[in-house]
Order: structure tokens, then C-alpha cells, then sequence
């Protein structure tokens, strides 16, 4: 699981500031950290839906 941080946060030993991106989290972590609020998960577009955006 891929998160961008959206507060200051210490996961694993290392802090983290807003903007920042966590690449390959654990499904366990990445779930806590968005629940307190501290990250949303980075999702990939499929290019399918990026042209029905564009046809829109």
C-alpha cells in the first residue's frame, strides 16, 4: 500500500511531515495511519477511467 502523509507522524522509528509518500507499507499499518488521520491512500488510475474523464 502506497500513502501520502497528511500530518506529522512517527511510524517505525522515522517521522514524516505532510506531502510526504510512503511507498509498500503493510496493509496493517497503512489502514492505522489512515484511521488516526495522518494519510490517504495513493491510488493509480487506471487509464480506462482517466479517457471516460476526458470524453466527460
Amino acid at each position: 500500500m502506497d500513502l501520502k502523509i497528511k500530518g506529522y507522524v512517527k511510524h517505525n522509528g522515522e517521522w514524516y511531515e505532510p506531502g510526504q509518500e510512503l511507498k509498500k507499507v503493510e496493509q496493517e499499518d497503512g489502514k492505522r495511519l489512515i484511521e488516526i488521520g495522518v494519510a490517504e491512500e495513493i491510488t493509480k488510475d487506471k487509464p480506462k477511467d482517466k479517457l471516460k474523464e476526458v470524453k466527460k
